[in-house]
């Protein structure tokens, strides 16, 4: 029996420096797997990256000195095999 764990997928400490640190401007598309890669590529993934690109960017916009309360270190992250995130987010403008 195989069981994958999708949850540990882009933490290769080969392939990303500090893979258990969120870091929000770490350049890792080309090595990143949320979208898949080869014939299984999401057909969805220009819309998705388009969709984060503009909430985030009018988030800014609307709250310019929007910043995390808590360091990204003291993130407590959900308790899943399948997803990798953190529980909640708590930002402060």
């Amino acid at each position: 029996m195989v069981f994958s764990f999708i949850s540990s997928a882009n933490r290769d400490p080969a392939v990303f420096k500090d893979p258990n640190v969120f870091d929000i401007n770490r350049n890792s598309k080309a090595d990143h797997l949320a979208f898949a890669r080869g014939p299984h590529y999401c057909i969805g993934d220009g819309l998705g990256r388009l969709m984060c690109t503009t909430a985030i960017r009018k988030a800014f916009e609307r709250f310019p000195t929007l910043r995390p309360v808590n360091p990204p270190s003291e993130l407590e992250w959900m308790p899943s095999f399948w997803i990798r995130g953190p529980k909640a987010f708590p930002v402060e403008y």
